[in-house]
């Protein structure tokens, strides 16, 4: 219970009671601010070939009392461009080599990979030789079986055989 004419202070404002009603007044000068720490260290420069980004961060130490202002959340970090000597090209694996495109006769294969930075120059596609012999110009058999890359394998009686289903089905 407060008497009449009897002043409290509380959360930095200045009451007393007049008539059984409390009133409160706010006292100037007597708010908190948030606070911050200091800045924490600069993180080393990440990116590639001198456009690099590097960070620094800090934490609130004083929450904001009393009306006081509060702590803006986005200055709790900065950052800043910095030059990056880290210009060393980054290969994916390269992949499985593709099937050969030819069944015989000499054909070739295919394989690729990615640069997964922008100082990669260089190719990203090799190939090599496949399927060298010499295709079979007879054959003593008269089946026909599905190969790989839409190819067939026709062996048929002393006439050159087809290598492609286009090939087939035009000489049946």
């Amino acid at each position: 219970k407060i008497d009449h004419k009897v002043n409290v202070y509380s959360d930095c404002s200045q009451c007393n009671c007049n008539k059984s009603k409390l009133k409160c007044l706010k006292l100037k000068g007597c708010e908190k601010n948030c606070i911050w720490s200091t800045w924490g260290p600069w993180t080393k420069c990440k990116g590639f070939c001198n456009k690099g980004v590097k960070s620094r961060k800090r934490t609130v130490l004083q929450p904001p009392k009393f009306g006081g202002k509060p702590c803006n959340p986005n200055k709790a970090e900065q950052t800043k461009p910095c030059r990056s000597n880290n210009c060393t090209c980054e290969w994916s694996k390269w992949s499985s080599w593709s099937v050969c495109t030819e069944l015989c006769g000499g054909g070739t294969q295919t394989r690729i990979r990615k640069g997964l930075n922008e100082a990669c120059k260089g190719p990203s596609e090799s190939s090599r030789a496949c399927n060298r012999k010499p295709c079979p110009t007879t054959v003593a058999a008269t089946t026909v079986k599905p190969c790989k890359g839409g190819k067939v394998y026709y062996k048929c009686y002393n006439k050159v055989c087809p290598s492609t289903c286009r090939e087939y089905q035009s000489s049946k």
